[in-house]
């Protein structure tokens, strides 16, 4: 798990994999930034994990708070042949690597397994009607669009899918190795970073498995979308678009200007903002103009003209 300064969530996750059915050879906490609160959670823990014949490794960051950057210290520093990755707001059931586990034995070609990442609240009720579709949920196509369901989607049985959710995803280490690992050119607030990962895979026709026994609950206290994430998510994902469908990328655009199949078009979002002011949708037009800046000006010019805006 990759953390930044929330020892009270470290806390909780490590209590719930100690536990698990199938235990992990090892658990590595990323502490982004160093948080001296979090090296003391992973200390107490020691002596439990060790009972249990588990690796327990904390590897501090300083002040570099990169999501990516952690992730691939953590691949660098693994010892397996499967790589698990949890969010540090995640309540993984006792089946949780259980799942993971059946998922790589269900499909031996598979080089990803993840499973559903509900969203709960404080007491893990669910805050979606679950969905229980047998066929797959998570979606990309080659224009760089995608929607998924991992928020609600919990089938009866193992389904092949598109990708995974950064909250509960695994790989094997040569593949991820190979595409080499999280890219941190998706800068601000984590958006896109993992889809970059899937994209990649999805285009290689790779196998990714969704394993309904692999399930965490992925807690969320407030649903409110804050202007710094829906900058960041308007930035990044042109970036995705344009990094990984560079042929269908202009096409890409004229669909986010009308298309209402993949989410909220432009043109929705606009009159939002004329219509409501609505904050979130107005800044995420700010993260798309910035980048399309700094994509017609690459360089020193775009970033100035960038900006006003980057720090949200």
């Amino acid at each position: 798990m990759v953390t930044y300064d929330r020892p009270e969530h470290v806390d909780r996750l490590l209590g719930r994999l100690v536990s698990q059915r199938s235990r992990p050879d090892e658990v590595i906490v990323v502490n982004n930034g160093a948080n001296e609160e979090t090296r003391r959670v992973v200390e107490s823990h020691a002596s439990r994990f060790g009972r249990r014949s588990i690796d327990l490794r904390h590897h501090a960051r300083g002040e570099d708070t990169s999501l990516q950057r952690g992730r691939n210290d953590a691949i660098e520093l693994s010892n397996g042949d499967v790589i698990c990755f949890l969010d540090d707001d995640v309540v993984p059931r006792e089946t949780w690597l259980e799942g993971i586990e059946r998922g790589y034995e269900w499909d031996d070609s598979a080089v990803a397994v993840g499973g559903p990442a509900p969203v709960t609240d404080e007491d893990l009720a669910f805050q979606y009607d679950v969905e229980t579709s047998p066929t797959n949920q998570n979606f990309i196509n080659q224009y760089g669009e995608h929607t998924q369901r991992t928020y609600k989607w919990i089938p009866s049985a193992p389904v092949r899918t598109d990708f995974l959710v950064g909250a509960n995803m695994s790989f094997s280490v040569d593949a991820i190795e190979d595409l080499g690992g999280f890219d941190p050119d998706y800068e601000g607030h984590p958006q896109f970073e993992e889809l970059d990962v899937m994209a990649k895979l999805w285009k290689r026709d790779e196998t990714l498995v969704y394993h309904p026994r692999a399930l965490v609950y992925h807690i969320n206290a407030s649903q409110a979308e804050s202007e710094r994430v829906s900058y960041w998510y308007g930035r990044n994902s042109l970036r995705f678009r344009r990094k990984n469908f560079p042929e269908t990328y202009p096409r890409s655009l004229f669909r986010l200007l009308v298309d209402v199949e993949y989410g909220t078009p432009v043109w929705r979002q606009l009159g939002r903002v004329v219509l409501d002011d609505d904050s979130a949708s107005r800044w995420r037009l700010r993260g798309y103009l910035d980048e399309l800046l700094l994509d017609r000006f690459d360089g020193p010019v775009g970033e100035r003209l960038a900006a006003p805006y980057a720090d949200g």
